[in-house]
């Protein structure tokens, strides 16, 4: 498991974004439907065990129904415990636009939001919301933090966030 340090914490609002872990080939073309591999489903518990260990507890989650994401939220989930989820078809889509989309509806009364989908705009995102690019693997999490303000205002508008720490499993 690698960590790395990027930046200060204590904010008042935290966006956890996390790519699915390593899936398998699709059966057919129904990408959509793409399980984890044996080595995929340990990694989202590593990466759920470090994200727990730090401390960052996300109050909602926010995640493409695909089955990889959904099998990737089930090993995060062991160790983060139970977190509302909402499932969202089109954050499946690869463009930014969904993940901003997605996040604007969050409650003001949530602090931290886990949102877990795809490449390549889970890097989009980050870069968009830091300015930082990161790589983001499978398995990969990144947090961000922010002042406090509206989500809809947060994510609307580059560079409001700053990059903290990503962890991967490798």
């Amino acid at each position: 498991m690698t960590a790395v340090a990027l930046g200060p914490a204590g904010e008042r609002r935290r966006l956890i974004v996390v790519r699915h872990a390593q899936s398998g080939q699709a059966v057919g073309s129904d990408d959509h439907a793409r399980t984890l591999t044996p080595g995929g489903t340990a990694d989202a518990i590593a990466v759920g065990r470090a994200i727990a260990a730090l401390g960052w507890w996300p109050e909602l989650v926010v995640s493409s129904d695909s089955a990889r994401t959904r099998l990737t939220w089930e090993g995060l989930q062991g160790a983060l415990g139970a977190v509302p989820v909402r499932w969202e078809p089109s954050l499946y889509e690869s463009h930014l636009g969904a993940a901003q989309a997605a996040l604007e509806g969050v409650p003001c009364a949530v602090s931290t939001v886990l949102v877990l989908g795809h490449n390549p705009t889970w890097e989009r995102l980050v870069a968009w919301l830091s300015g930082v690019p990161v790589g983001m693997r499978p398995a990969t999490a990144a947090l961000l933090e922010t002042r406090s303000g509206r989500w809809d205002e947060l994510v609307g508008a580059p560079e409001r966030w700053s990059l903290v720490q990503v962890i991967s499993p490798r």
